[in-house]
């Protein structure tokens, strides 16, 4: 089984994110129940009121029957004693004719408002019956959404412990992969002090180093995976070997450049509680430069060379530019590095960290550069691998060529 520690991380992601997804979804469908249960509780209640009207109602209705039935007697009984009493018994039977217009008409109210709650209570049936097979439906579906999140959670922690487990069995044997996981993974022991020495080893690593570094900016980092992949179908349409030069010129010029710059954040953004990268500083007349690295709120004293205030204290902020160029190169940028240098007045210090190609620089040259750039209040820091070797790694990344 083949891994790599940003493999290794993708995937502790993935398993991260499908077990918050778990956890969202188990309380989602936890509120989704509570709040349909509530709503059947509510068409329950709704139900067992319109029973109660409904037989109050039907009660209500037997009663104006009865009602009718003696009103309809006592007219007949007046209608009978006409032949006795002439037309004396005339207003005893309007009377109870009335009676009886009034008994019809209190019934046939009484059955219009027996058969309106009779549609209620059919209504509420109904709805109560909607709402509780909605709420089986969602207990089933959640239920089994749930389990199938489950599933994937368990599947992904099964693989993530079988890759972590032949990510070590990889280290093993193979030394550099190792040193490098050692490297990503590194955290300065607590009241140590950080010297120059410590520095340089953070940001020149090896040739093997820096090709696993590759390898894990592509698996990890969507910006510089999507540059290698521009970059490849660059090449892809290339039709000779002056087109392949002509993007193995911009991939020295670019890629490299952007490779760099994450490789300083990447060694020494341990250092610090905060990292802020492409931060930019407003200067006179609308002019603004931006610091590729500013490490804030330092953990630990950092100390960047010899004498007064070449070293950082906890709580501090370091400003850094990154160069990386061949030494004639470094040396034409000396203008626009001094410029730079006004992005980082606000920090408590600042470097500026180039290839080791400026100790290729003649004496005077290396002399004047060096000066410049600490009046400046950054001095220069040659500690990344050589242009060359940042070159190849970059190359043999866009051709996919890691090994």
């Amino acid at each position: 089984m083949n891994v790599s520690v940003g493999q290794i991380e993708n995937l502790t992601d993935a398993v991260n994110s499908l077990s918050t997804s778990n956890e969202s979804l188990e309380s989602a469908a936890q509120q989704q129940l509570q709040i349909i249960e509530s709503k059947v509780s509510e068409a329950e209640m709704v139900v067992q009121e319109s029973q109660s009207l409904l037989e109050i109602a039907r009660a209500v209705e037997a009663q104006k029957v009865a009602a009718l039935l003696m009103a309809e007697a006592r007219l007949a009984e007046a209608v009978a004693s006409a032949a006795e009493l002439g037309p004396l018994a005339a207003p005893a039977i309007a009377e109870a004719a009335e009676a009886v217009r009034i008994a019809v008409q209190e019934l046939e109210e009484a059955k219009e408002h027996r058969m309106r709650l009779e549609n209620r209570l059919e209504i509420a049936q109904r709805a109560h019956n909607d709402i509780s097979t909605l709420e089986e439906s969602v207990r089933t579906e959640s239920g089994a959404r749930l389990r199938e999140v489950s599933t994937r959670l368990d599947t992904g922690r099964s693989r993530l412990t079988k890759a972590r487990e032949a990510l070590n069995e990889y280290h093993a044997t193979n030394p550099a992969a190792a040193n490098f996981n050692s490297w990503l993974k590194w955290s300065p022991e607590k009241n140590s002090v950080i010297t120059p020495a410590e520095l340089d080893s953070r940001l020149n690593i090896s040739p093997e180093q820096q090709k696993l570094f590759a390898k894990y900016l592509e698996e990890r980092d969507p910006d510089f995976r999507a540059k290698l992949e521009s970059y490849r179908a660059e090449l892809s349409k290339c039709s000779g070997e002056a087109e392949r030069h002509a993007v193995l010129l911009k991939i020295r010029k670019n890629l490299s450049g952007d490779y760099s710059e994450k490789l300083v954040k990447y060694a020494l953004s341990p250092l610090a509680e905060n990292t802020n990268t492409q931060l930019r500083t407003d200067l006179a007349d609308g002019i603004y430069t931006k610091t590729d690295l500013v490490l804030d709120k330092v953990k630990l004293p950092v100390i960047l060379g010899r004498g007064e205030g070449k070293s950082i204290q906890p709580g501090g902020q370091l400003a850094i530019e990154v160069k990386s160029g061949k030494a004639e190169y470094l040396y034409r940028q000396l203008d626009h590095m001094v410029f730079q240098s006004g992005g980082h007045r606000s920090a408590s210090n600042a470097i500026t960290i180039c290839t080791h190609d400026i100790n290729d620089l003649d004496a005077e040259k290396a002399i004047k550069l060096r000066e410049a750039l600490a009046v400046a209040g950054s001095p220069m820091f040659g500690a990344l691998p050589s242009k060359d070797e940042i070159d190849k790694v970059c190359w043999k990344a866009v051709l996919n060529q890691y090994n």
